[in-house]
This record gives C-alpha cells, structure tokens and sequence, in this order.
C-alpha cells in the first residue's frame, strides 16, 4: 500500500505494487512536471487527491 502525500490516505499504486496492470492513474490525464509540490513529486497521490489536483490545474488561468 501507498500512503498519499497530502492527506496520507492508503490506496494502491499500480506502479509501488508492480501489478501486471496499468495503475488507475494511467487512465487520468498527466500533469505537467511542475504541478505537484516539492512534498508530492516522489510520491504518488492518492485517486481523490490527484483527480482534485488535475481540476485546480484545468480551472487556473493560463
């Protein structure tokens, strides 16, 4: 299990597990590089987590 960098709520990452198929992330959009916080970008993010971070990122200007 993986713990989520923001509110460190256990889930399952396809890519920590090494399961044979693809994490659930792989079905979301990606982010850009710089759209985690330094805290978040060597750790995955939970499935509420990023799916909130992908709609910050789609509602900010620019």
């Amino acid at each position: 299990m993986s713990t989520c960098s923001r509110c460190q709520k256990f889930f399952e990452c396809g890519m920590v597990e090494a399961t044979e198929n693809p994490c659930w992330c792989a079905a979301l959009p990606p982010l850009p590089a710089d759209a985690l916080d330094d805290a978040d970008d060597t750790v995955c993010l939970c499935p509420e987590c990023l799916k909130e971070r992908i709609a910050q990122l789609a509602a900010s200007p620019g």
